[in-house]
Parts: C-alpha cells; structure tokens; sequence
C-alpha cells in the first residue's frame, strides 16, 4: 500500500464545489474521490481471475462515479453502498449506488456538517429529528444487500468486501438500538455537533451503533451456517485504524485504544500505537483452531499475499507483503525484516 497511487481521501478538489452537498446531489460529477488508474492492480482484480466473485459492499473512495475508479471497474462484480467518503458522513444519506446506477433513498437531503437550529433546546429530542429520525438507513440496506450475495453465490467461491460504514462518526443509529442503552447510561450531556452530527445521547448512541455491527456479523455467520458453508469460509474481522477523538466520541470514557493510550493525538490519524495497532479476529472453522492467538506482526500490505495463498492463486510481484496464513494455520510464519538505527 506503501507505493499505492493514492494513499489518502483525495478529495479532487479542482473540479468545483464538492463540499456544497446540495450542488452535489443533482450532480454527480461532483460526487467522489480521485479515480485509482485503470490498470490498477486490486485485491478484487486479483481474485476474479482466480475464478472468485467479488463483491464490495459498504464504502469506497477510490473513484468518482462514471470514471475508471468505480468499483465494478476495479475488480468487484457487484457493488452497493457509498461511492464517496464525504457522502458516507451521513447515515440517512440521500443515495447510495448499486453498481453504477444511483440510488435514492427516501430521506431528506440534510448536509453532513449541519448542526442544530440555532436557539435549538439540546434536551428536546425533537431538536434532533432529522439526525435520528429518518427513513432509510444505509448500513441496513447494504447490510441486506450482502446477505442476499451470500445467498446467490453459495455454490460459488466468493470473496465479499465488506467496508462497514460502523461504528464511524456520525453518530446515528435507529432510536429503538439507542434507547437500550440508555438505561445504561443514564442521563448524558449532549454533543451538539461541529464537524459531525449532533446526538442528545453520544454514549449510547456509540455503544448502539457497535451493537449493531455486532448483530450484523453475527447474521452474516448465521447465514454461512444455513447455507452450509461457514465451517469451509475465512472470516477476517479488522479495523483501518484505531478510535476516533470527534464527533462526540468519547474514546478515553470507553477505553477504545485499551491497552494504549486514548488521549488526542495518540488515536486515529495518528501513528501511535493507539492509531495504528487494531485487533484482528480471523474464523476459519476447518482450518484455524478455534480460541487461538497469535502476536504476530503484520500490516495491511500482507492481506493480498495471504488471500492468494489461501485462493491458491500465485502472489503479483512487486508487493511489499507477506502471506501471514501459516500463522492463521499454526505454522511457523515467516516475518518482515525491521531495522531500527540511523542510516
């Protein structure tokens, strides 16, 4: 990812007014990030040609919408949800994309940044109505849309990209999932929004919003075991980075980065452990032993050697990673060269 044309949102700024989301919604060709070239080697590219279908699902910042960057153009044969990260600051966005088709959704247009009215009262849940109470939201709609790709493809190898838009900022989520925790929580001080969404009730809308992507992983197990292909599917549950310090997340109250430290500048966008080191969870039924662990260190450069190891389908040169499945499998593993020293 290291020598990746691009490594960042690159937002493409010289096209016009792409933060005026109203200017944006009736056109598209403000929409999106900087398109990755055409010949762009991809995990998904790689895995077609190994005979798998691929499948994304959740969010992408790697093309604008009708430019060679777009997902079905780089590797996936179906794709549903964000095309652009900006868009993904809204959970009750008002579209989506299927392919290369937009979607509308019924909810109001309502601009990512906005906070409340002015002279709002911040203990009146009425004052969040259009932050909370809207219609259709987006990680339930992709959510069923990889549910019923699994469904479709169980007699096929598949390889699904699953880029949950969960537990990101802002923090929304259907009230039903809120109000479950707040008789945990109790009373809170509302966050009243700055760069993100305001919430009368940031823990517990946190804590909802990481139950429910739990309840969806656990749906999308269950679904591999009514399909009778859970036990023989590789399962790798990971984050891009570690917690956030806005959008009324409070990182330090629910010790996110544990055992690191949570405090500003040692999170997300930082390159303390904090930022940087993630959990990994991988589920294999036949081949990982269930319960193990390892303290094996790698990065997200060594996903593609591993995935075509386990595809059996010969690693692309040039890359800078190394396949970690002996470790997955028990075995002894090969590791990257560190060195630490001035040159």
């Amino acid at each position: 990812m290291g020598h990746s044309y691009i490594r960042g949102n690159d937002e493409w700024n010289e096209r016009g007014d792409i933060w005026n989301y109203t200017k944006v919604f009736s056109d598209v060709s403000l929409e999106g990030q900087r398109p990755i070239p055409e010949n762009t080697l991809t995990l998904g590219k790689h895995l077609q040609k190994a005979g798998y279908i691929t499948a994304l699902f959740g969010k992408w910042g790697l093309g604008a919408p009708n430019t060679e960057g777009v997902p079905t153009k780089q590797g996936f044969d179906q794709f549903y949800g964000y095309n652009c990260q900006r868009q993904a600051h809204n959970l009750y966005p008002s579209h989506l994309w299927e392919n290369e088709t937009k979607v509308y959704l019924n909810n109001e247009l309502v601009n990512p940044h906005s906070n409340l009215e002015k002279d709002a009262d911040i203990n009146d849940p009425n004052s969040y109505a259009k932050f909370t109470q809207q219609n259709d939201y987006a990680p339930k709609l992709i959510h069923d849309k990889s549910l019923a790709f699994i469904r479709k493809n169980k007699d096929k190898p598949f390889f699904m990209y699953y880029a949950s838009p969960l537990p990101h900022v802002p923090l929304q989520v259907p009230n039903k999932y809120v109000d479950a925790y707040r008789k945990v929580f109790g009373q809170e001080k509302p966050y009243t929004g700055k760069s993100y969404f305001p919430t009368q009730y940031p823990k517990a809308t946190y804590a909802a919003m990481i139950s429910y992507l739990d309840m969806q992983v656990g749906e999308i197990v269950a679904e591999l075991k009514k399909q009778g292909i859970y036990e023989n599917t590789l399962i790798v549950f990971t984050s891009d980075n570690g917690p956030t310090y806005t959008g009324g997340v409070d990182a330090n109250y629910f010790n996110s980065a544990k055992p690191f430290d949570n405090t500003y500048g040692r999170t997300k966008g930082f390159v303390y452990e904090g930022g940087i080191r993630v959990p990994m969870i991988a589920s294999w039924p036949k081949r990982i032993k269930a319960g193990t662990r390892s303290n094996h260190i790698s990065a997200f450069y060594d996903m593609l050697p591993t995935f075509s190891e386990v595809a059996g389908v010969k690693t692309p040169e040039e890359v800078d990673g190394i396949s970690f499945t002996n470790t997955l499998l028990g075995k002894t593993q090969q590791n990257h060269k560190f060195y630490i020293g001035s040159s």
